[in-house]
């Protein structure tokens, strides 16, 4: 069943229009992806948390969409000035910066940091942090049952993207 099958289920159901079955399914979700993502607000230290896998699509990473061999290796050189500090850092990220922007010259966007509708890493750690908190034990392992009840209160806004049209949860 895709969104649209079960806009129509709720509709015929609850005898709603589809414009109102619409609202009633997208305010769920709405409210499903603001406790979901909550999790990520109370770790302490975002670094330790997956954002993208490396590569663009074409690599088998979900940093971008498709193969750009520029960006690819703009990202790995900014990997690599994470990893040090100091003059060395300097000059890898000032060699990033030039082959992102070979990347840029060839048409390819500036994006290598996974920020895309595309990355589907972030939704994966937000299911994870949740799955730990539900059935995580006190020894580090998961249980086949849920260990705890929760509740999950949030404070999303809730707006519509002008490019997509759909609801985006900050």
């Amino acid at each position: 069943m895709n969104k649209q099958d079960l806009i129509s289920a709720v509709a015929d159901s609850s005898g709603l229009s589809k414009t109102d079955a619409t609202k009633a399914v997208e305010g769920v979700f709405d409210a499903i992806t603001g406790a979901l993502k909550n999790l990520v607000g109370i770790n302490g230290n975002k670094d330790y948390l997956p954002h993208h896998r490396r590569g663009g699509t074409g690599f088998g990473g979900d940093c971008y969409p498709g193969r750009n061999w520029f960006k690819m290796s703009g990202e790995m050189l900014l990997d690599a000035a994470n990893s040090v500090s100091g003059i060395p850092n300097l000059i890898l990220r000032q060699a990033a910066r030039v082959t992102c922007g070979l990347a840029r010259l060839a048409g390819a966007d500036g994006n290598v940091d996974g920020s895309w509708y595309g990355n589907d890493t972030v939704w994966r750690m937000c299911l994870d942090l949740n799955r730990i908190l539900c059935y995580g034990r006190a020894d580090g392992t998961l249980a086949e049952q849920p260990q705890r009840q929760v509740l999950a209160l949030t404070d999303a806004i809730i707006f519509v993207s002008s490019q997509k049209g759909t609801p985006i949860v900050e």
